[in-house]
Parts: C-alpha cells; sequence; structure tokens
C-alpha cells in the first residue's frame, strides 16, 4: 500500500523528503505572505482595491523585468548555489525589516505630501497614485511579496528540483511536489 501511494524507492526518498519540506515551506510563505499583502492594501483606507490594477501594471512590471534582465546577468556569474542565497537572503532582509521596523514605523515612513502634490497634477482616475507614493513600504511590500512566487518558488526552488532529479523520477516526483504546493 505504501509503495503506491508513494512510487519511489528509498534512496529517492533521501532526496525526495528534504525537497518536499522545502517545497512546503516555500509555498506556505508564499501563501501566507499572498494574504498578507492583499490584506494591506485592500483595507487600507487610501489604498483599497483600486491601487491593485496601479501597483501591479506601473510598478511591479517594470520591477519584475528588471529583476528578470538582472537574475539572466547573474546567472551567468554564479554557481547555482551562490545564486541561491544571492537571491533568497536579500528577500528573507527585506522581510525582517519589513516586519520589525517599517510596518511598526509605519507612521514615521509616509511620505505625507505624496496626497497633496499628487492630487493637484493627476487626474482624478489617477488618484490611487498618491495613495501608494504616500504608503510606499505598504506597495513595496507588496511588490516584493508578489516576487517571491515567481523568483523564489518558480525560479529558485524549481531550478533546484530540476537540477537534482532525472526526467524519469520528475514523472514520480513533481506530482508529491505539486500538490504539497498547493
Amino acid at each position: 500500500m505504501l509503495g503506491f501511494l508513494f512510487p519511489f524507492s528509498r534512496s529517492e526518498m533521501k532526496r525526495f523528503l528534504p525537497v518536499a519540506v522545502i517545497c512546503l515551506l516555500l509555498s506556505t510563505d508564499y501563501h501566507l505572505l499572498r494574504n498578507i499583502r492583499e490584506t494591506l492594501i485592500v483595507t487600507h483606507p487610501q489604498l483599497k482595491a483600486e491601487a491593485l490594477p496601479f501597483i501591479k501594471t506601473w510598478f511591479l512590471l517594470p520591477i519584475a523585468w528588471g529583476f528578470s534582465v538582472g537574475y539572466i546577468f547573474l546567472s551567468s556569474r554564479f554557481t547555482q548555489k551562490a545564486l541561491f542565497f544571492l537571491i533568497f537572503i536579500p528577500f528573507i532582509i527585506y522581510y525582517l525589516l519589513f516586519f520589525f521596523v517599517f510596518y511598526p514605523n509605519r507612521e514615521f515612513l509616509e511620505w505625507q505630501s505624496a496626497g497633496i502634490i499628487f492630487k493637484d497634477l493627476f487626474p482624478m482616475w489617477m488618484l490611487p497614485v498618491s495613495g501608494i507614493l504616500k504608503h510606499w513600504y505598504l506597495s513595496f511590500f507588496y511588490i516584493i511579496s508578489e516576487m517571491w512566487g515567481t523568483t523564489i518558488i518558480l525560479l529558485l526552488f524549481w531550478g533546484f528540483a530540476n537540477r537534482i532529479t532525472s526526467p524519469e523520477e520528475a514523472k514520480r516526483l513533481y506530482p508529491f511536489f505539486i500538490s504539497l504546493a498547493n
């Protein structure tokens, strides 16, 4: 019965379990960050849901493109292990800063004049931009949290999984990784 549920050998199990735990932890972080980022933006009285298209289009998209170019540049100069830590550690540092410095001190970090400046410069339909810039720490948290899923899970985890599994093993192991991630 156990062979039916887990169709891999003992030697594969030694590799499967640590990778499965990594997959589970990274995807749990992603789901928590996704919920936190949505809640922080949507429930904020000056941002709300109308800020999301602006954040995704004007901020997230250029940052994601820039990151892609940077990743290509770095991947040709560093080993996969060094690249993993070079990308992973700044995410962790940012989250520590956000939860222990930025968010607790949010009143001091707000760009107060953004609302006044941009209210007069932009048409009415662009008013969410002033809230995005005023509460830049929340907008940046949204962007970094969105990049977590793309960067850490898609690029780093699946790149790692592809390096350590053969195509034959992948046919059996990847469905388990995918089910753990969901």
